[in-house]
């Protein structure tokens, strides 16, 4: 009998290898192999199974096999996708302040009140720690 390998929706079989991940938009990017071995592996997956893993992430599990194995390899790669871009954008910049404005406020206050800066905290964050 054939070997059944087990597969995990982080892009990698049980016995799998580690990626390193890059900053280019080609489809060398490792990122790319990931959605590859995640797809091979949700073509390998019964009905049952795909409903299973569809109804885990809240997505629609109705549908001919062939329309979930699509919906589920689309929810996938749209996820590592928008991780890939966000982990580039976070590297972007290595600290980011972020302020707080406080103003004078009255309830009374017409429309036209000029308001007045009267405090500004700010906090510096490490993009790379949080």
């Amino acid at each position: 009998m054939g070997k059944k390998h087990r597969c995990r929706f982080d892009g990698q079989e049980t016995k799998g290898s580690k990626f390193i991940t890059s900053n280019g938009s080609d489809f060398s990017d490792p990122v790319y192999k990931e959605i590859a071995i995640t797809n091979g592996c949700i073509n390998r997956m019964s009905k049952e199974e795909l409903r299973a893993k569809l109804s885990e992430f809240k997505l629609e599990t109705r549908g001919v096999k062939d329309v979930l194995k699509k919906r589920l390899k689309n929810y996938y790669k749209k996820q590592k996708l928008m991780l890939k871009e966000s982990s580039c954008a976070d590297s972007y910049y290595d600290y980011i302040c972020i302020i707080d404005f406080e103003a004078t406020c009255e309830e009374g206050n017409p429309p036209e009140f000029i308001h007045e800066i009267i405090e500004f905290p700010v906090v510096l964050l490490n993009t790379h720690t949080l």
